[in-house]
């Protein structure tokens, strides 16, 4: 429920009505528009458009953390195999990721540049090789890049 800054829960087994109500599990966000369960069920990470935060839940408590602010529509949300949350930052057009055990956040481009084409030559047009999306790891050091 976006609009009332809350999160339900449906119990699949049992329709609700007007009688029966899903179950709240927090109020107060700021328009949540994607979430993610951790992976020990005891959080649940949210993004709120309206605040542009990266928030936490936790979900024996309803407690709200706000862990990011200041983000630029943040919609997409996942937790990576690495254990960071990834958000999609629509409104800028990039991806974060934010790693809850030392509050790190990496941010990178969402999509690389368009591909361009190479300039047509006399015998037939040959695409420029494919950039791939960059890593969310930290750069290490420097490389030049190569084309």
């Amino acid at each position: 429920e976006a609009a009332k800054g809350a999160i339900s829960q449906l119990d699949p087994a049992t329709p609700s009505t007007a009688e029966n109500p899903p179950a709240t599990l927090v109020t107060g966000l700021n328009m949540p528009v994607a979430m993610v369960e951790a992976a020990d069920g005891k959080l649940l990470y949210v993004t709120e458009s309206a605040t542009g935060s990266l928030s936490s839940v936790d979900l024996a408590t309803g407690e709200i953390v706000r862990l990011k602010d200041g983000l630029a529509s943040p919609e997409g949300i996942d937790i990576g195999a690495d254990g960071r949350i990834y958000v999609a930052e629509a409104g800028a057009g990039r991806l974060i990721a934010y790693d809850p055990k030392d509050k790190s956040v990496v941010t990178r481009p969402a999509c690389p540049p368009p591909k361009a084409r190479c300039p047509p030559t006399r015998r037939r047009a040959l695409p420029c090789r494919r950039r791939t999306a960059p890593s969310m790891s930290p750069p290490t050091s420097p490389t030049p890049s190569t084309r």
